[in-house]
């Protein structure tokens, strides 16, 4: 089968099957790839999904010929995809001496650096 769909009915399926894997008692890293950003179409039939770790990825992927059944005989179309990507996020390093810190607390109150040549201040 090859019928075409909207986008709105495939948001609804994958709903569908979000209701499914909470109620089966599924790991928490799979619901949340499910409930977190909803899945956007590449081209016609190919879907992309945003994961925050590894482990989510691995967890969709386990789970992803569920899934692809799933919508494929639910909206009658057997080209669908669905691939995953890695948000890769930058990891702020959090200041620790007492340097960092006030590096840190400078780049959001430029005035600090001021305030510190006024009165002559140290770090320690």
């Amino acid at each position: 089968d090859k019928e075409d769909f909207t986008m709105d009915e495939f948001l609804k399926c994958w709903s569908d099957y979000t209701t499914q894997v909470k109620s089966s008692g599924k790991s928490m890293s799979l619901v949340s790839v499910f409930t977190g950003n909803p899945p956007t179409m590449l081209k016609p039939y190919d879907f992309e999904v945003v994961v925050n770790t590894k482990a989510q990825e691995n967890a969709f992927r386990e789970d992803k010929p569920g899934l692809l059944n799933f919508l494929r005989t639910t909206l009658k179309n057997f080209d669908i995809s669905v691939h995953t990507r890695i948000d890769e996020q930058t990891v702020s390093k959090r200041p620790y001496t007492a340097s960092e810190k006030y590096q840190h607390m400078a780049a959001k109150n430029t005035q600090l650096a001021e305030l510190r040549k006024r009165f002559n201040l140290d770090l320690e």
